[in-house]
């Protein structure tokens, strides 16, 4: 009687078994599946006010949402806009650098944020084209004040090259940026370090392919790491050349993953706001924002700290479905009815 029951158990035992292998999908692939955000971004949650021509500042932080930069106030009409004139300059002899090859680098950009009126003073980061007119990059590469002591006056994008000091690369002005409503420059760097930039006329991007970002779905085990790498035109390029590279897994995280330099290589200041790369079926894959690098230690032990892209994709969704509706960026600072408009004299 024992062995009979002990029998019936097992069959019983296996029978469920085989039903949940049933209704359970097969790990096809231990890297999350991806593809482009503009393949897959849900109309907006919350309806624009009638009448209305943006959305509230109370709204969007309901959203985790801020507009943290807004071209349509910051410029006066008519005035020079120092961002768009490139300092066109004598390329290196050849084999002074070794340039990466940009086709591994599909959306990359560069960020490249005024401070000075002249246009003299510049912070650059980099930026990656995750939709149609979206560019994902740090936020902290628009709201960080303490780098010469002055908050962001322009912000434009510029066309990929090896050399933006070459006569080749256009400078393309940014219509609208948003930031993480929660993130705090006076907090840890890689804390919801992310935001994103609206481009309205995009002409000049048009061979800068869309690139696909990692999804939520699934997780991303370190073992699988072996293809991270990077490029920025950071301090490696001294701010004007393409330098990346492969880089090293140092701690993998839902939400944060850290990279090593591979032989004293790797991103630098400068660089943030670049996109990390991974391949997944031979297909390039961003799968982090650089928020920060260690510049505490000496250069070759410099690690970089990113954000993680599939933490924040469900923010990045909300955000491009909510501010693009009808070819027009919709969440533009409030403007007071009483304002007057911003004269040249005053724009500094």
């Amino acid at each position: 009687m024992r062995v009979f029951l002990v029998l019936l158990l097992l069959i019983a035992a296996a029978a469920a078994a085989g039903i949940y292998a049933a209704r359970t999908e097969p790990t096809s692939s231990i890297i999350d599946t991806v593809l482009a955000p503009t393949n897959d971004v849900m109309a907006p949650a919350v309806a624009l006010p009638d009448g209305a021509d943006r959305y509230s500042a109370a709204t969007l932080a309901s959203l985790d949402l801020r507009t943290c930069f807004d071209e349509t106030v910051a410029f006066p009409d008519g005035a020079e806009r120092a961002s768009l004139q490139r300092d066109v300059r004598t390329p290196p002899p050849n084999g002074a650098w070794r340039f990466p090859d940009l086709a591994d680098y599909p959306g990359l950009v560069k960020l490249e944020q005024l401070k000075s009126e002249l246009g003299t003073q510049r912070e650059h980061c980099g930026a990656a084209r995750i939709s149609e007119h979206w560019f994902m990059t740090a936020s902290h590469c628009i709201l960080d004040a303490s780098v010469m002591g002055a908050p962001v006056i322009d912000l434009v994008l510029i066309t990929p090259d090896v050399d933006v000091n070459s006569d080749r690369v256009s400078p393309v002005p940014v219509t609208g940026a948003l930031c993480h409503h929660d993130f705090g420059i006076d907090r840890l760097r890689f804390t919801n370090d992310i935001a994103l930039l609206y481009v309205a006329d995009t002409t000049p991007f048009e061979a800068v392919e869309i690139v696909k970002i990692e999804r939520s779905e699934m997780s991303l085990r370190r073992g699988d790491l072996s293809e991270l790498y990077i490029a920025g035109w950071g301090n490696n390029g001294n701010s004007r050349f393409l330098q990346g590279g492969p880089v090293a897994p140092e701690r993998v995280g839902s939400s944060v993953l850290v990279t090593a330099r591979i032989d004293g290589r790797g991103p630098d200041v400068g660089d943030s706001g670049s996109p990390l790369y991974t391949r997944i079926d031979g297909e390039p894959v961003v799968m982090g924002v650089l928020a920060s690098v260690r510049s505490d230690r000496p250069v070759e032990q410099r690690s970089a700290i990113f954000v993680r892209v599939k933490s924040v994709r469900d923010w990045l969704q909300t955000a491009m479905a909510l501010c693009e509706q009808d070819g027009a960026f919709v969440c533009g600072k409030e403007i007071a009815t009483t304002q007057a408009p911003i004269s040249a004299a005053e724009w500094i």
